[in-house]
């Protein structure tokens, strides 16, 4: 029996094509719409396949027939409903590689077999010690032992060809939990430097994306904003002054709970069958006030966990978007480019909210996103 094969192995060959094709100049006529004839495509010499115009690409038959038989293995419909591969729309897709000059992008055909996890590390949530499971692709725990074990598990669950999960000290938020576990001199510091100071350790949240590379961070770090966003709503009473939890470095700082640092580094960990590396992104410096007391998860209800499970599935393409559309809203409003454009954000979020539940205009509008969230998770209506 021929084995089928994996989103990895298409992937691979895939990539191996765009690295093994060679420019030349386009004097047969081809063009992108017409990448190659007939003869060529069923030639067992190189292809040439059109860019533009005036540029076509020589991909190396071995290659080809790679992609050709890995494609020829692929289930005709996988679990996740997409259409069958082809190999002539990812060897058309190497030419549209080179075309839009950007070494990250990836055909859709292929990031929407490909799974990844993305683990994202939030300041301003204090939880317990217990592990926070939300349905089958959420993750959630401050970075322990127990945390790295679940979002071990959720790894081993999406793809076996990605690994082992574990928290390295290649990024700064885990660093000094890493070397902790490594020496048990540092671990009582550690622990001591916590007991001082007040603070834990960072909140991770670990989504299962459907999707990889920049792609699948871009959806998990919106799918976090989120989760912070519901979160915020749900556990923050009228009369508390309690902050928005943030995406360290990204929207704050790079520590869970000192907020007065002036930091550029944003860093998480992705996992997926292709490729298992840390990734950056630069931002401008952020100043922020001495921090509240912080948004807990560890008291939630079974209503405010079924709550932000509907927020995430949501905001992931899971579920119905709208309570993520609302809590992408009000994270807008907290991290806003201007006070007036934040404004702006909480007053729509509000105003869909009350439309929803038909609340009335002197209802505090913290508890009408509050009731709104656990009406939508129940009903699942849309918010127009």
């Amino acid at each position: 029996m021929i084995e089928p094969t994996s989103p990895a192995e298409v992937l691979s060959a895939w990539k191996a094509c765009v690295s093994g094709a060679r420019e030349e100049h386009n004097s047969s006529g081809l063009t992108p719409d017409l990448p190659w004839t007939d003869g060529e495509w069923e030639d067992r010499s190189d292809l040439k396949v059109a860019v533009d115009r005036n540029r076509i690409l020589v991909i190396p038959n071995k290659e080809v027939t790679a992609l050709r038989n890995a494609c020829a293995r692929w289930p005709k419909r996988s679990e996740d409903g997409h259409n069958q591969l082809t190999a002539s729309s990812l060897l058309v897709a190497v030419a549209e590689h080179r075309a839009r000059n950007d070494p990250d992008w990836t055909p859709p055909i292929l990031r929407g077999v490909q799974k990844s996890v993305v683990t994202v590390p939030v300041g301003g949530i204090f939880g317990t010690d217990d592990v926070v499971k939300l349905g089958t692709n959420c993750v959630a725990g401050h970075m322990g032992k127990s945390v790295q074990s679940k979002i071990d598990s959720l790894v081993a669950e999406t793809s076996p060809e990605i690994g082992m999960f574990r928290f390295t000290d290649d990024v700064t938020w885990s660093q000094e939990w890493v070397a902790a576990e490594e020496d048990d001199g540092l671990a009582a510091d550690y622990e001591e430097m916590l007991i001082n100071d007040e603070g834990w350790t960072p909140f991770v949240v670990a989504l299962r994306v459907n999707d990889f590379g920049s792609a699948a961070v871009a959806a998990a770090l919106r799918a976090v904003q989120c989760f912070c966003a519901a979160a915020w709503i749900l556990d923050t009473p009228a009369d508390v002054n309690r902050r928005m939890p943030w995406i360290l470095g990204w929207d704050g700082p790079t520590m869970p709970y000192i907020t007065d640092q002036s930091e550029r580094a944003m860093e998480f960990f992705t996992s997926d069958p292709s490729t298992r590396r840390r990734e950056f992104a630069l931002q401008g410096s952020v100043k922020w006030q001495p921090s509240h007391e912080p948004v807990s998860v560890g008291s939630a209800t079974s209503d405010d966990l079924a709550a932000l499970l509907h927020v995430v599935n949501g905001s992931l393409g899971t579920d119905n978007p709208a309570a993520a559309e609302l809590c992408a809203l009000v994270y807008a409003g907290h991290f806003g480019t201007s006070f007036g454009a934040g404004q702006i954000a909480l007053d729509i979020a509000t105003g869909r909210a009350r439309s929803l539940i038909d609340a009335s205009p002197a209802e505090d509008a913290h508890l009408v996103l509050r009731r709104a969230l656990h009406t939508l998770a129940i009903t699942g209506n849309s918010v127009r």
